[in-house]
């Protein structure tokens, strides 16, 4: 009986002690949750300009898209205005990339492009309209024009409410988001912009 109790014990020991041993792998990244994928932006802006960020921006961006077309489904438009720039900071190391970054996402960006005219949204709209004049090359000055004709008309408004001296201050404050992003085709804007309000 001693003998059995002792091979008992020693069992149980072993057992307990492979246990404690026992490791498990990290749960994987889960993208389209808002905290895994500020952990996985946060690693993406450690990682050099080339292929590896490449693909994990490619990752981070088709997760991002999806939650934006989930937002614009369920008319959540604060919430499809943060991915928006969530979205577009990806770029802001290369902007000149982001044409092809988001190239199979297009028609998401036309989407959102349709509901912040819809809605007024001046920011946003601005975002989409320089993220389309990357997408549609053929298309830039098209896009690039309606961004003057938003930014004249916030320079006008507050012109009328303030006096000639607030004249451009709007604008400024608009395109902050873009340059924030630093986004290629609004930089072409803001040049544009500036000549068309100085006029």
């Amino acid at each position: 009986m001693r003998f059995i109790v002792v091979l008992l014990l020693a069992f149980t020991a072993c057992s307990g002690a492979a246990k404690r041993q026992k490791t498990w792998p990290d749960a994987p990244l889960e993208l389209r949750d808002d905290a895994d994928r500020e952990q996985a932006i946060d690693r993406l802006w450690v990682l050099p300009l080339g292929a590896d960020r490449d693909r994990a921006r490619a990752r981070i961006a088709t997760a991002i898209v999806a939650r934006l077309s989930d937002a614009l489904a369920e008319d959540r438009q604060f919430a499809a205005e943060t991915l928006l720039f969530q979205l577009v900071q990806l770029w802001q190391l290369d902007p000149q990339t982001v044409g092809t970054g988001l190239a199979d996402h297009i028609d998401t960006i036309r989407q959102l492009r349709a509901t912040f005219a819809r809605s007024g949204v001046i920011e946003p709209a601005i975002a989409t309209l320089a993220l389309l004049g990357e997408l549609e090359p053929a298309r830039r000055d098209i896009h690039l024009a309606e961004v003057d004709e938003i930014l004249r008309f916030t320079d006008d408004l507050e012109a009328a409410e303030n006096g000639p001296e607030a004249q451009r201050a709007q604008p400024i404050k608009k395109l902050q988001p873009c340059s924030r992003c630093r986004c290629h085709g609004s930089s072409t804007s803001t040049s544009s912009s500036s000549r068309s309000a100085s006029a």
